[in-house]
């Protein structure tokens, strides 16, 4: 029933909604390149990923992170992760999806999971400390999620940063 005497209008409700999203807030992008297992194929990953951030207008902050993840993690692998001196490849992905920024690098390296490495002992003076283990330990501060998985031959490190653009 409608109030007392008048028309049913007086008891109708209108809403409307209007959504106004971030600009970009919603792009979705990927690249993905193969390099060599040589130190200065780490430059080429790099110049790949700036240009991919730069088209995707990402934070500089956030592409300085990846590149200091880039330089550490592509010189283990480049500098121990084979036992041969053959040339082999290291596949790289890049993936933007909204606001998260996920990179995949994968090695047919020997198996080995950087992330399960003890942190280093900050608190002892460089003399005192051992070496190794303070590059992972920056990427892991760094990044808001890493993994590390054994597929077949190949290992596969997962780096991501959400928020990239806040």
């Amino acid at each position: 029933e409608h109030e007392g005497e008048a028309e049913q209008f007086d008891d109708i409700t209108a809403l409307a909604v209007q959504y106004c999203s971030k600009p970009n807030s919603m792009v979705s992008d990927e690249i993905s390149f193969t390099i060599k297992n040589k130190i200065d194929e780490i430059n080429t990953a790099v110049e790949h990923f700036e240009s991919f951030s730069e088209k995707n207008e990402i934070a500089m902050p956030i592409v300085l992170k990846f590149n200091i993840a880039f330089d550490e993690l592509l010189n283990n692998i480049i500098m121990y992760g084979y036992n041969d001196d053959d040339e082999h490849e290291i596949e790289v992905g890049v993936e933007l999806k909204g606001e998260r920024l996920v990179i995949s690098i994968a090695d047919d390296g020997i198996p080995f999971n950087p992330f399960k490495q003890s942190p280093p002992d900050t608190m002892l003076t460089v003399e005192e400390r051992n070496v190794g283990g303070l590059g992972i330990h920056i990427v892991k501060n760094l990044m808001d999620e890493y993994t590390y998985k054994r597929n077949v031959d190949k290992n596969i490190i997962t780096l991501i940063k959400h928020n990239i653009n806040a």
